[in-house]
């Protein structure tokens, strides 16, 4: 009894599908960061609490704060001293629902006292 798919096509969709299921099925239901209606489920201090230190570690960032925008909605602020883009490719224009505005800005250092 000969197989209803050919050997090359068989075996390209045994490695394929399996993938494009994968694929399918991580798309499907509601992003962890979002609830149904498209708000964040955390406030921007609970994002901060866990994601300021790596981003304070990425080159050219100098400082990481919870603001505002104009019309009042939370948002992350980045204060850059360098490559503003590439700080920006990096992070994104949102954390978790919340948008990211990025600022030029110069080294932060503390004065002693």
């Amino acid at each position: 009894m000969s197989p209803l798919i050919p050997g090359p096509l068989r075996h390209t969709l045994r490695v394929t599908l399996p993938v494009v299921l994968l694929l399918l099925v991580s798309g499907c239901g509601e992003s962890p960061s979002q609830g149904d209606d498209g708000m964040p489920q955390r406030t921007v201090a609970e994002v901060l609490a866990d994601r300021a230190a790596g981003i304070l570690d990425m080159p050219d960032v100098s400082v990481v704060y919870e603001s505002a925008l104009e019309d009042g909605t939370p948002c992350i602020k980045i204060g850059v001293s360098g490559n503003l883009e590439g700080v920006r490719q990096s992070v994104g224009d949102r954390l978790e629902g919340h948008p990211v505005v990025y600022a030029e800005s110069g080294p932060i250092e503390l004065k002693g006292g």
